[in-house]
């Protein structure tokens, strides 16, 4: 499966030149002009990777940033500003918008390719982790569901609707002891 790019940018003069670029090296690349419809592809899209140039016409970058960001879906969904020539203070606020890293206009298209190739190698293996955790999680539920009436051998197909028998479980360890003064006055 070709990774999916989201490139939102208004107006640069290389947009359909990354675009095709992109393309020729196996990846899926949907464009946005605007906030509005960046917003929209990346629900639509749940791309992995969002490469948002400065400059849009209706909203700053790291604002952008920030309502993408904001939706659980796209909350792993590395984001990548691209500014003309960003200072510690852009880095800064990208940061704290929840932007992955904030890059200078490359210099080549190659260059861009490699940090591309880099974030989605990360992306890839999030998605892996998040998976095995989920995973781990349907398994740790489904195993208590299979002790559910315990003592059972029949499992949960076997109690359907049959009331449950459920059992106490002695704690571990000695029983409590219970001091005499508590409950006789001397």
């Amino acid at each position: 499966m070709n990774p999916a790019i989201l490139l939102v940018d208004f107006d640069s003069p290389n947009r359909d030149e990354l675009q095709a670029f992109l393309q020729s090296q196996q990846c899926d690349v949907e464009e946005a002009a605007d906030g509005e419809s960046a917003v929209r592809c990346c629900l639509q899209m749940q791309p992995d990777l969002v490469l948002l140039y400065d400059g849009l016409p209706d909203i700053g970058s790291f604002e952008l940033c920030r309502r993408l960001k904001k939706d659980l879906l796209n909350q792993l969904t590395p984001v990548v500003l691209v500014k003309p020539s960003p200072d510690q203070w852009d880095i800064h606020r990208g940061r704290e918008a929840g932007a992955m890293d904030i890059w200078p206009t490359p210099p080549s298209l190659w260059d861009l390719l490699e940090r591309i190739q880099t974030l989605l190698r990360l992306k890839k293996y999030m998605d892996e982790q998040a998976k095995s955790v989920v995973f781990s999680v349907a398994l740790s539920v489904d195993s208590k569901h299979a002790e559910w009436p315990l003592g059972s051998s029949r499992g949960i197909r076997g109690t359907i609707g049959r009331k449950p028998r459920l059992r106490r479980r002695r704690p571990e360890g000695p029983p409590p002891r219970v001091l005499a003064s508590r409950y006789w006055e001397d």
